[in-house]
Order: structure tokens, then C-alpha cells, then sequence
């Protein structure tokens, strides 16, 4: 049995802090929500003997980066004690769940955990830690139930906006590869003919003929060295590509500017969710804040959530006046800060995590209609500077011919 140290507040505002025993946090969290309660807090005060969750106390004064890792190693420590109680529950769920994403990732989750020699294993996969509140719950009690709701509609939210951000690429993909070959071909097999013509007419050409016929020529008389110069820029771009998302240089180097992107709002998302989740579980904020930063996959962010870490262990140095807050959105850092006593408010989270993933669907619906509608005008463009090349010297030569 264990006891664990509570606050909570019901519908009408009115709020409740006190102690209770249970044989897990489970057990505990299922109490209070019977009574329709909203837990702010929950701290494991005394251990049990039994393989409950085991709350890794928060050093104020800890500083050493390993020592914090070691820590959130404990928690993963703890699921893998019970994996062998997990694994046939995570099967089941498997079966129910209907194809998609998250099936494909308690799966993985699943075989990632057999395979886990220690915490350290699992501390280093976010797919781990975006699905650690469901494994701290044991998976097998009635907050269980509750909990993988919300995680299921989460990771569907989330499933979703990664699926219509790639399909806002397609469209516009096939649109610049078709105008792409339709201009090649152009430029290796039209434009040589027309361009002999102008030769024999001896015809002034205005400047839009002249660069069409010099990118014929790069199709024609020089392909070998074309198709190469631009294997090697489609390569140099890919890197570059994956060297700014890694290194999160927009956030960097655009700052507040990207601030409201597709990209930064899914993934304050995550996060927030992340955050409302491990706090309810009577995860300390410092923890909750390193664990949530590693599942969002987003090295800005990442970087923010751990000086954010910092300064919640400090308790000099409020979280408001610490350089990370900058980093993050404010209504964040309110809500970290708005419950009793300074601490998080749980509530608030929530509704802020279920905010974030409404203004990303929002947010990836209308980038979807807009970068399709831009590749077609692109297109259009396109088309229509080839056609005025074109036509431009010949209407010119029937004038004189008239």
C-alpha cells in the first residue's frame, strides 16, 4: 500500500487537497475521478511493495545533465519490470484497434519493449515516451480505460495532420513534375525547330525567346552535363533539407515569424498533450517537461522544454522570468504556473493541448488549398511565358511580312 499526497477540483470551481492509500497510482487516479474530480496534482508520498509507479525525487539544486537522464531512466525502469504484464495486454489492444498509425505504433511500442534490455532502451525512443502514460498506468485498470481513450483520439489527431500534410505535397508535386516534362520536352524536341527558323529569318528576339532557347540548348546540346549539375543540386538540396529540419533552423533563424506554422503548431500539440498526461500521472514538472520535450521531436522545442527543466528545479528563479519562457508560447507558461500555489493547471493544459491540435488540422486544411491553388498559377505561368517566347518573333515577323 501506498500513500500519495493529492489536489483536485470539481465542475463548480471548488478544490480538494488531501492523502489516500492505494496499491498503485492507478488505483489512486481512479478514486478521484470517481468523485468527478479533475486531479491537479498527485505525488507519490510512500512506496509500496507492490509494482506501482516509482516517482524519482526532484533535486531543487540538481544540475548534472546525467544525473537528470539517470532519473528519467526510473520510469521506464519501472515499465520494464512489468513488461511481461504489458506486452500481452498491448497485443490485445493491437487486435482492437482498427488499421492505422497508432496500431502500427503499439506494435512497435510492443516489440520495442520485449526487446529492451533496460530503461535506458525505451528513454531513448520517442515513440516510448509519447506512450509512456499509458505504460505507467499498468494497462490494467479502469484509468487504464480512460487514459488509452485519450491517448488513441490524440494520436489519431495527430495521425491525421501528418497524413493531410503529406497529402497537401502530392498535388502540387505531380502539377511541377507534369509542367516540369511538359517543358523538357519542349525545350528538346519544339524549340530546336522553332529556333532554326528565327536563325534563317535572321529575327530580332526579345529577351523571353532568347532564355527559352537558351535553356533548349542546356536539353539538347549539353544534356549529359545538365541532367548531372542537376543531380547534384537535387542532392546538395535534400541534405540541406534535412540538415534545417534537424537543426530546427526556422525556428532559429525566423524565430516568431514561423512562430504560427503547420510544423510548430502540431508540434506544441504533442507536447502539451505530453505534458497534461505526465502531470496527471504525479510525474514532477521538471521530468514531465525533459520526457515531453524528447517525444515531440523537435529540437527547438526540445532544447526550450529542458531550460524550461532548469528553471522549474530552481526555486529562485520563477518560470515566467526564465530565458526559456521566451521560447514557448505564453499561454503555456500561464498554464504551468496558474494552479494553487504556482503549480500547473491541469485543466487548462488539456484544454490548451486540444486547442493546439484543432489550430493544426485548421492550420493544415487551409495550406492544403493554398499550395495547390499556387502550383497551378505556377503552372499557368509557366506555360504562358513558353507560349509568348514562342509566338513573340513570329507575330513579329508576319507584321513585316505585311
Amino acid at each position: 500500500m501506498a500513500r500519495f499526497s493529492y489536489k483536485a477540483s470539481d465542475g463548480y470551481g471548488d478544490e480538494y487537497k488531501g492523502e489516500l492509500d492505494c496499491e498503485t497510482l492507478a488505483d489512486a487516479i481512479a478514486e478521484l475521478e470517481s468523485k468527478g474530480w479533475t486531479i491537479t496534482t498527485l505525488e507519490v508520498l510512500t512506496e509500496s511493495n507492490s509494482d506501482s509507479l516509482r516517482t524519482p525525487t526532484v533535486s531543487p539544486s540538481a544540475t548534472d545533465p546525467s544525473a537528470d537522464e539517470h532519473r528519467l531512466e526510473d520510469y521506464f525502469d519501472s515499465v520494464i519490470e512489468r513488461r511481461d504484464q504489458l506486452i500481452p495486454v498491448l497485443a490485445v489492444l493491437t487486435d482492437a484497434i482498427p488499421r492505422g498509425t497508432a496500431r502500427q505504433e503499439i506494435q512497435q511500442l510492443s516489440k520495442l519493449l520485449k526487446n529492451a534490455k533496460s530503461g535506458s532502451d525505451l528513454s531513448s525512443s520517442p515513440r516510448a515516451i509519447r506512450w509512456l502514460p499509458l505504460l505507467l498506468t499498468g494497462l490494467t485498470e479502469e484509468a487504464a480505460t480512460q487514459r488509452l481513450s485519450e491517448l488513441m483520439t490524440i494520436a489519431a489527431r495527430d495521425s491525421q495532420n501528418r497524413s493531410d500534410r503529406r497529402r497537401t505535397l502530392v498535388y502540387p508535386t505531380m502539377i511541377l513534375l507534369l509542367t516540369s516534362g511538359f517543358i523538357s520536352l519542349l525545350c528538346g524536341f519544339i524549340v530546336p525547330s522553332f529556333r532554326e527558323i528565327f536563325e534563317d529569318f535572321g529575327i530580332q528576339l526579345p529577351a523571353s525567346t532568347r532564355l527559352l532557347i537558351g535553356i533548349s540548348r542546356l536539353f539538347t546540346d549539353q544534356l549529359a552535363s545538365t541532367m548531372t549539375t542537376l543531380g547534384i543540386v537535387a542532392i546538395i538540396l535534400l541534405i540541406a533539407r534535412r540538415i534545417w529540419i534537424q537543426f530546427a533552423l526556422s525556428n532559429r533563424v525566423l524565430g516568431r515569424l514561423v512562430a504560427g506554422s503547420v510544423a510548430n503548431v502540431t508540434t506544441m500539440a504533442s507536447l502539451i498533450n505530453q505534458l497534461a498526461d505526465l502531470l496527471s500521472l504525479g510525474v514532477p514538472l521538471p521530468d514531465a517537461l525533459r520526457l515531453a520535450g524528447k517525444g515531440c521531436e523537435h529540437k527547438f522545442f526540445q532544447e526550450a522544454a529542458e531550460d524550461l527543466a532548469r528553471s522549474a528545479q530552481n526555486p529562485s528563479q520563477s518560470l515566467q522570468s526564465s530565458k526559456a519562457a521566451h521560447k514557448l508560447p505564453g499561454n503555456l507558461i500561464h498554464a504551468l504556473t496558474a494552479g494553487s500555489d504556482g503549480t500547473p493547471h491541469l485543466p487548462l493544459l488539456h484544454e490548451l493541448g486540444a486547442m493546439y491540435s484543432d489550430h493544426a488540422a485548421h492550420r493544415t486544411n487551409w495550406s492544403t488549398g493554398a499550395v495547390a491553388q499556387l502550383s497551378i498559377v505556377l503552372a499557368g505561368l509557366t506555360v504562358g511565358f513558353v507560349a509568348i517566347a514562342l509566338l513573340a518573333p513570329l507575330l513579329s515577323l508576319i507584321q513585316g511580312l505585311v
